[in-house]
């Protein structure tokens, strides 16, 4: 599994061998470099396969800045990893609550694998949801929750019971349940996909909006400076051009 340390900039990186984000951040992030290396020391441990030293120095650092989001979702990742769902759980919701808009949703893809994880596929379905509204590049995410919905349209009882039923009545009934499941099924399916695609589609809709907001706003600004620039030079040019108001000598 390869594992990146802290970088200059802010970036989400996959995970796919273990289908988790890490949200790494920047040294200045950080308010000591001691911090900064602790973080990296503790990713090295969990690179190498000990999972509990790793949890111990995450926890040393929360213990003295419980402001890093992001260290609160590695040690999510560490519990995850570990199959202690309870505690990646609780970490993962404590990033959500101190972790910035920009980076929410790699902590949702995390939530998502976990409820999937756990059987709960319908909370699963939501948090992959969250994590495409705030970044529909999200391609994880996408990727999750598209195999997810489709698992769900193609999951049907079994139509081959080892112990069938002699009574042809009841053999009929149960086939015509099956159906009736199968078929609600497809429909929630398609009405979900339907929803997401809505949804992400508004999230750019809006997106292009306020940038095409921006542009405007910059080009009325340009023009009025440019108005003021016409006006200035334009006084400048009258007062050099108007005649001096001297008295004619004769001599």
């Amino acid at each position: 599994m390869i594992l990146q340390k802290y970088k200059p900039d802010i970036r989400i990186y996959f995970i796919i061998s273990c289908l988790i984000q890490f949200i790494l951040i920047n040294s200045c992030c950080a308010s000591s470099i001691k911090q900064y290396r602790d973080n990296n020391k503790a990713i090295d441990f969990y690179q190498n396969g000990q999972s509990a030293e790793a949890i111990e120095l995450f926890s040393d650092i929360l213990a003295k800045d419980s402001s890093l989001a992001e260290v609160y979702n590695n040690l999510g990742n560490v519990f995850y990893k570990e199959k202690d769902f309870d505690n990646a759980r609780k970490e993962y919701n404590k990033a959500l609550k101190k972790v910035d808009r920009s980076r929410k949703s790699a902590v949702y893809y995390n939530l998502g694998n976990l409820e999937f994880s756990k059987g709960n596929i319908e909370e699963s379905i939501k948090n992959y949801q969250s994590a495409l509204l705030l970044d529909p590049s999200n391609k994880a995410a996408k990727h999750n929750l598209e195999f997810i919905l489709e698992k769900k349209k193609q999951t049907t009882p079994s139509q081959n019971s080892q112990n069938q039923n002699p009574d042809q009545q009841q053999k009929e009934k149960e086939k015509e349940k099956e159906k009736n499941d199968s078929k609600k099924d497809k429909n929630n399916s398609k009405d979900q996909q339907n929803s997401i695609q809505q949804q992400i589609n508004e999230a750019k809709k809006k997106a292009a909006e306020e940038q095409k907001n921006k542009i405007e706003n910059s080009n009325r600004i340009l023009k009025a400076l440019d108005q003021m620039e016409k006006e200035a030079r334009k006084k400048y040019l009258n007062k050099v051009l108007q005649p001096s108001k001297g008295t004619d000598k004769d001599w």
